[in-house]
This record gives structure tokens, C-alpha cells and sequence, in this order.
């Protein structure tokens, strides 16, 4: 059995952009934000406050996020 990621974080310079399957049959903003939340915890990053973060579907639409 192999295990697609439902979603990918990259980090790129002063950006964060998640990609994934973002939408109705996909993972909804706030489980988006639950999941980067949880990865935050476990992966503590420098500065984050001062990063932008980013949303990108399938699609290829990217848009801003906002955690709170």
C-alpha cells in the first residue's frame, strides 16, 4: 500500500506554502490549519511570525493564509 501525503509543506526563503488537495472533496481550511498547527509543534521554526504562509491547491490557485 503507498501513502500519498495529503498535503506538502515547503519552506522557501522568507515563505511557507502548503500544497495540497484544498477544496470540497479535499482537506477544508481548518483541517489545513489544525495540521500545519501540529507540525509547527513539532517542528518549531525560527521566526515564524515574520513568514509569509501560503495555501496552493491542486489547481494550482494560491492564495495567503492566516492562522488566526
Amino acid at each position: 500500500m503507498t501513502m500519498i501525503p495529503r498535503m506538502q509543506i515547503v519552506k522557501k526563503d522568507d515563505s511557507i506554502t502548503l500544497f495540497g488537495d484544498f477544496g470540497e472533496d479535499g482537506m477544508g481550511i481548518e483541517e489545513v490549519k489544525d495540521y500545519f498547527a501540529n507540525w509547527l509543534q513539532s517542528y518549531p521554526q525560527e521566526d515564524i511570525e515574520e513568514k509569509k504562509l501560503y495555501i496552493s491547491s491542486l489547481d494550482g490557485k494560491k492564495e495567503e493564509l492566516k492562522l488566526h
